[in-house]
């Protein structure tokens, strides 16, 4: 596959050559599910101009994502979401204690290891270590470069003894934000998402179920997680005036009167819902309670924080 990049100044179009590329896909046949991968600040915003640019079904089918909010995605489909978020203040303390673990073994850091200041540029050190994939055989392999008693040896394995210390205290316990896309990496290729307007079940015998019995029984899945975000762009979203826009659409009344007929509620239909928690909530005991859902399998609730990508589990009642 590919790489284009599409560069130009603000206002040249970019966003909308992407939404048209997003129906052109939708037009063309593509029934798998598209990913608009944005700026997490902006992801509330592109999903209200996927809704208003998008032709008739387009929000069902493409789903909008920054990077965290793809890589929380998938760690929850795949089983990580089982391990705590580390945030920025959290890997500031755990530097903190690692420092103190390592400290003895220290050669040119050893004096400065009680100090808050040197953990707190450890911090930013380790930071970067991630961001620039570094890790400590690198830091290792250029400490033998250097002289065996010089300062900057010393340095260099001071530093890989903290980081292979600190890399050990946060496996299989913490999820850390500075290898999110390291770990996302590893494991999008295991992931099976199924997405759609605001994680709703809108009908017991639709796609949305009959991709999850697929999954079931051809894929192997043994458990289903229901994950709404924050800051979604279907809660309160009005089914009346996006009924209007199909009509200014080219959808006729004609139409919309056949389904009408047929015992759907259009307004039920096309709405969103006012809390996200009682949404994931009832889905997820849509799922449970539904007459081919086998019992062995464990269906869960989260809500995705869309700034931390945090997973919060929904409680719900058996």
């Amino acid at each position: 596959m590919s790489l284009r990049f599409i560069t130009g100044r603000a206002g040249s179009g970019k966003t909308t050559l992407c939404l048209k590329e997003i129906n052109y896909m939708q037009e063309k046949g593509v029934t798998d599910t598209l990913i608009y991968i944005v700026p997490e600040q902006f992801s509330l915003q592109a999903e209200r101009d996927l809704i208003a640019y998008g032709k008739s079904g387009t929000i069902m089918q493409a789903q909008v994502l920054s990077f965290n909010r793809l890589a929380y995605t998938v760690f929850g489909e795949t089983g990580l979401s089982k391990k705590d978020a580390l945030t920025d203040i959290g890997r500031d303390m755990l530097v903190k204690k690692t420092v103190n673990q390592t400290a003895e073994k220290l050669l040119y850091f050893k004096k400065a290891a009680d100090k808050i200041s040197f953990s707190q540029q450890t911090s930013r050190a380790i930071t970067e270590f991630f961001k620039y994939g570094i890790t400590e055989e690198t830091l290792l392999s250029n400490a033998k470069k250097q002289k065996e008693d010089s300062v900057l040896a010393q340095k260099l394995n001071d530093m890989a003894t903290i980081y292979f210390k600190y890399k050990e205290n946060i496996e299989n316990t913490f999820n850390s934000s500075d290898e999110t896309l390291d770990v996302l990496y590893t494991k999008i290729d295991n992931s099976k998402i199924i997405k759609n307007a605001g994680g709703v079940i809108t009908h017991p015998y639709g796609s949305v179920v009959r991709s999850l019995l697929v999954a079931i029984i051809e894929l192997g899945v043994e458990e289903v997680m229901v994950i709404g975000h924050t800051d979604c762009g279907v809660q309160g979203m009005d089914g009346g005036k996006l009924l209007e826009e199909l009509t200014h659409r080219g959808v006729s009344q004609e139409h919309i009167n056949i389904v009408r007929n047929s015992g759907i509620d259009l307004e039920k239909w096309l709405g969103g819902f006012e809390c996200v928690e009682q949404s994931v909530r009832d889905t997820v005991i849509a799922l449970k309670n539904h007459t081919l859902m086998p019992k062995d399998i464990t269906i869960t609730g989260f809500i995705m924080d869309s700034v931390t990508g945090e997973l919060r589990q929904v409680p719900v009642e058996e």
